[in-house]
Formats: C-alpha cells, structure tokens, sequence
C-alpha cells in the first residue's frame, strides 16, 4: 500500500491497522470525524441535522452498529468525544452552542449523550454566558480522555482580553465530574486545537497570545478536570491567525501550523524544553517546494527522533517525515486511493509513534479507508 516503496519513505501504511472499511450509512458520509483513546475508536459525522457514528476496531477495521440522533437547534458545534457508561468507550458525547429556552441573549453550551445501544439522554447545559455575550466569539475544545471514560471540555472566548478559560471533565452521560478555571490575560487569534495528551493529561488546549511577539501557550487539563501543566513553547515564526496542530510524542509534544508562505513545525520535550536541535526556525516545507501552493495542512505526529506532517494534495494525502534539524527522511508517503477516485476531507489523530487517517475516496468506486501510517526509527 501506499507509494511502491515504502522503504524509500521510511514510512509505511501499517497493514494491522489499515482497512477498506465495510459501506455503512457512517462510513458512506463524506466527512467524519475520528475519535481516539487508549482503547476505543470510533466515526462520526453530521448527515444534515443527524449525528451518526459508529465504533470501529482498530486492530481489525470491524464496525459496531451505526447510531444516530437529531442534532438541536444550535449556533455553532457540534464538537464529539468518546467517553463512556457503565465501562468504556461506549457512549459518544456531543456538546453545542445554543441560545437558552425563552431568553435568547443568554448562551449555553450543551452536551447531548448517546451510547452503542442507541439509549439518548436528554441535552443538559454545562455552561451558561453572562446575558449579550456574542455567540460568534465562544471557543470551544472538546476531547476523548485516554481512559475512555472521561470527556474533556475547554470554553473559552475569542479577542477578550482577561477572560476565563472554563475546563469541565464530564462522566457518564456527561454528567459533570470536575471543573478548573483558568485566568488568562491575553488575546486570542485562535485558541483551541485538541488532541491527546500525555497518560495522565488527556487534554491539551492552546491558544496563540497575539503579544507585539505571537506565542504559543498549551494547557494540560487531567480526568478530573485539575490543570497539570502550562507550557509555553518556542514560536517567533508563528504568524497571527496561524492555528497550530498540537500532537504527543514520547517525553513531549509536536506542534506544526500553516501559513501564506510554508509549513512550519517544532517538537518540545517535557524534561528539556525545546530539544537542542528545535526546528522552529526552519521551514518544515516552504512554497518552492510546492510550487508555489502551499497544500492543506491536516496532521502532525511524534515519530521517535522524527517529525511526520500530513498534508492533503489533489492527488490525495502525503506524509512527509524529517529529522530535528528539518532535514527530509527519505521520500514522501502517498497514502492508497484507487487509480481515478478523489479524496474528501480528511480526518488524522496521533498518538506516540503513529498517526490515523480516515478518507472517503469518492469517484467510480467509492469506499472509505482507515490508515494507520508508522515511521519505525531507524536511527
């Protein structure tokens, strides 16, 4: 699978993890979602105003009976985590943002939970804005706990200087279980991207302080909705309005983001700091290398010594893998699409030493593929 050899680029489509999924009313939507924990996967995706979502194994690409649910009315979401009731990874939980019942300049973000048997509990209201606040400025960062049982919830607000940063730790059927809030006395031009964090830190928030320097602060929130740590990381070439991915790797973190002009990208270890041969300062890929097109940037993972970064291209999604000094490991990876088909949007979660991918090939034999990509280390 893949390009024709993956020796070549150091990197391959792992075959105990990479499947033609089987044709379901989940897997035929166009655009989903993944979700990830240490044990559990699952697919969702909005078909018009319903939810639909399935599990999914990912040692044998099996699905679990697809479920679905109408959506509320809402204003902006919906954001989807995998937690669970009565066990693990088995209940999705959906949070949006909706004006209240009877008192519309009133906002509250809602979750909605549904389990792998079908059973849907009612919406309830996890957090509730003071009465005019805009609805286009709330920032909201959902995430899926390593333990399967926990979703984590960031809701914060968009250009207002000393606003708070809300975290709450929902538990089964999004009940919840623990809250933190955080002072913070800065702007934003983007603040939450969310993947998984270290064991005990399931959920990693950023935001980019747009100081007279841009910078790049990450916050690690725990199961119990308790902040460990806060981080901020080397970044003098992020540019405003430049969201970042933000990826574990083993001891630490990878962070890419796009621009006009390049991809950039940097690791950070826990113990150290920015590794001694940090990257920041180097273009990952700049616009010769493109042609003058710089390509949808859609994952970033921690590969060993090494940076992987996903980008989508017409010809389908590309992974390139390059070393602590932004030197190229061998050739790019094409992932598989069927001579003829395109790619719809692509979905990518990490995790230490690997990356999923899930697509939709669209053309005259339509399928959806999940992809593990692993690039052994072989230094």
């Amino acid at each position: 699978m893949g390009c024709s050899s993956s020796g070549d680029s150091q990197c391959l489509e792992d075959p105990k993890g990479s499947f033609v999924l089987a044709e379901s009313v989940v897997t035929q939507l166009s655009a989903l979602k993944m979700l990830k924990t240490s044990a559990g996967l699952a697919l969702v995706g909005l078909d018009d105003a319903t939810v639909r979502w399935s599990m999914v194994s990912p040692n044998s690409g099996m699905l679990g009976a697809p479920q679905s649910f109408a959506l509320p009315a809402h204003i902006a979401g919906p954001w989807f985590a995998l937690s669970g009731v009565g066990g693990a990874n088995n209940q999705l939980v959906t949070i949006y943002v909706a004006a209240k019942a009877g008192d519309a300049p009133v906002t509250q973000v809602m979750a909605i939970a549904q389990d792998a048997a079908g059973t849907l509990v009612p919406p309830r209201m996890i957090f509730e804005t003071v009465a005019g606040t805009n609805p286009d400025s709330i920032r909201v960062s959902v995430g899926s706990a390593p333990s399967g049982q926990r979703t984590m919830v960031a809701i914060g607000f968009d250009n207002q200087s000393g606003a708070d940063v809300n975290i709450i730790a929902l538990g089964e059927n999004a009940q919840t279980v623990g809250m933190e809030i955080l002072a913070v006395a800065t702007k934003w031009a983007c603040p939450f991207w969310s993947f998984g964090g270290r064991a005990q830190a399931p959920l990693n928030f950023s935001y980019v302080n747009q100081a007279s320097k841009p910078e790049l602060v990450v916050y690690e929130m725990q199961e119990t909705g308790v902040r460990g740590d806060s981080l901020t990381l080397p970044s003098a070439n992020l540019g405003k309005g430049s969201c970042p991915i933000v990826v574990p790797k083993e001891g630490g973190l990878v962070y890419s983001w796009r621009t006009d002009e390049e991809i950039r990208g940097a690791d950070f270890l826990f113990s150290s700091g920015p590794v001694p041969s940090d990257f920041d300062s180097y273009p990952l890929a700049n616009a010769v290398r493109f042609g003058g097109t710089v390509p949808t940037l859609v994952g970033a993972a921690g590969m060993g010594n090494n940076v992987a970064v996903l980008w989508v291209r017409s010809s389908g999604p590309e992974l390139a893998l390059y070393d602590q000094m932004q030197i190229p490991v061998g050739k790019e990876l094409q992932l598989s699409v069927l001579s003829g088909n395109k790619v719809g949007p692509v979905s990518t979660i990490s995790e230490k030493n690997a990356m999923y991918v899930t697509y939709r090939e669209i053309g005259k034999t339509p399928q959806r593929r999940l992809v593990k990509v692993t690039c052994p280390d072989k230094k």
